[in-house]
């Protein structure tokens, strides 16, 4: 059970992370996206049995990133979500970039030993990375888009509808696309582990709707001690 356990515990603090970043003010939420985005760059490969399904604890915290974008969405506007979307796209890049140039490097010989389980640990396809991030850009800007398009078909009524709708539509192409681009030819269970991966992202977006309305809550609540 110590799985399950550190995965309910692992999306819990994920999804309770967003409300105190929104708190603390944007740049804290898109801090919080960016780490995320650097975290599963190098946690994804561990895969675990949770209740007897192979999944990755870094899938309840990707998941968490839509709560966050749809949080910047709905307290500060589309432009703000979408320069999330870039700036954690960014880094992530930058950060394979430079993290591969340091694996490349010839280590000394006392701790070649570290430097090759260095090398089992970060030597990460680029198959996998490219289509990781280039799921991950077109995914967040649909997210964006549709709670944004959402938002104004309802006349702002309706956050948990906006919340959950955009983000079930928008990780169902995340999961499903990553997996066939990321996967397809080489692993036949490709399909099998999209399916668990988006029925556990879909646990994740209802689980997240309070979240998200304490969110706006405390922006709320913030602004107009500022303002007062």
């Amino acid at each position: 059970m110590m799985n399950e356990f550190l995965f309910l515990v692992t999306m819990f603090f994920g999804l309770a992370a967003v409300p105190f970043a929104a708190f603390m003010g944007k740049a804290w939420l898109q801090g919080y996206v960016v780490m995320i985005m650097l975290l599963l760059g190098i946690t994804d490969a561990k895969v675990v049995l949770v209740f007897g399904l192979p999944i990755t604890l870094g899938t309840a915290l990707y998941a968490t990133i839509f709560l966050a974008t749809d949080v910047l969405n709905e307290n500060y506007g589309k432009k703000a979500a979408y320069e999330t979307v870039r700036i954690s796209v960014f880094a992530a890049i930058l950060f394979q970039v430079f993290l591969q140039a340091i694996r490349l490097a010839v280590p000394a010989d006392d701790v070649a030993a570290l430097s090759a389980a260095m090398d089992t640990v970060f030597a990460t396809s680029f198959r996998i990375v490219f289509a990781g991030l280039f799921v991950y850009l077109l995914s967040q800007s649909l997210d964006v888009w549709l709670y944004d398009k959402i938002r104004t078909w309802t006349d702002e009524k309706y956050m948990w509808l906006r919340n959950n709708g955009s983000t079930m539509i928008s990780q169902f192409f995340d999961t499903f696309a990553f997996a066939f681009l990321a996967f397809y030819g080489m692993f036949d269970g490709w399909l099998q582990l999209a399916a668990v991966a988006y029925s556990v992202k879909v646990l994740v977006a209802l689980w997240d709707t309070p979240f998200a309305y304490l969110s706006r809550y405390i922006v709320r609540l913030s602004t107009i001690r500022t303002s007062s």
